[in-house]
């Protein structure tokens, strides 16, 4: 056995231990929700990702801001104001992200239809009612049950691999089409929507004094 290769494994290990406990992911539920190997595998792969010097601090900035849940989201926003930000409104990435990986593991072998039956009713892909494993998947950390179905079919290391470069493309993109237009255009956005400033604070009025009055 190399004897630096074991104890990097334990350093890793440890590394690995102090990041999913972080509070902004217990408060998300038990570990085990998760697939923290597959999460570290994907951050792993990313090029660049844990160099000083990656070339793009705006995307590293954007994608740990994203994992960390430090961004206004529309779906945060659909959550926090959904008086002014439809649950209608879907995400076009996230759909197209969904049916590469399909595809992608279509690709590897030949399957039983109910693969993609079961592959489809998984909760991570139910973007229409925003379940939590869907928005987990969006910042980046694999739900556990996503890995677990798979599993059935592929190795782990063959799961990996797949989704990796896939997640992070659909990152990018949501980096490329959405956020960075969304700095520039975001306001523009909401007067399209008819969403000013006084109709913020009118729903904000309102629900502090629903809250008051309920209290």
């Amino acid at each position: 056995m190399n004897i630096h290769h074991f104890l990097h494994s334990i350093a890793n290990a440890r590394a690995l231990l102090s990041f999913c406990s972080m509070a902004c992911f217990t408060a998300l539920g038990f570990p085990a929700l998760f697939d923290w190997a597959g999460i570290h595998f994907c951050l792993s792969q990313i090029k660049g990702f844990t160099s000083h010097k990656n070339g793009r601090p705006e995307f590293w900035i954007f994608y740990i801001k994203l994992l960390l849940d430090m961004l206004l989201t529309l779906t945060t926003l659909q959550q926090r104001k959904p008086h002014l930000y439809s649950p209608d409104w879907l995400c076009p990435q996230f759909i197209k992200f969904r049916d590469f990986c399909l595809f992608s593991f279509l690709s590897l072998k030949t399957l039983d239809p109910s693969f993609n039956t079961g592959f489809f009713t998984l909760d991570c892909w139910d973007y229409e009612i925003l379940s939590p494993s869907c928005l987990w998947l969006t910042r980046g950390l694999l739900p556990a049950h996503l890995t677990t179905f798979l599993k059935q079919y592929f190795p782990l290391s063959v799961i990996y691999k797949t989704i990796s470069p896939l997640l992070n493309d659909f990152q990018v993109e949501l980096y490329g089409e959405i956020w960075l237009c969304q700095n520039v255009l975001f306001h523009a956005w909401e007067e399209s929507q008819d969403i000013s400033a006084a109709s913020k604070l009118r729903g904000l009025s309102s629900n502090s004094l629903s809250t008051t009055s309920s209290s």
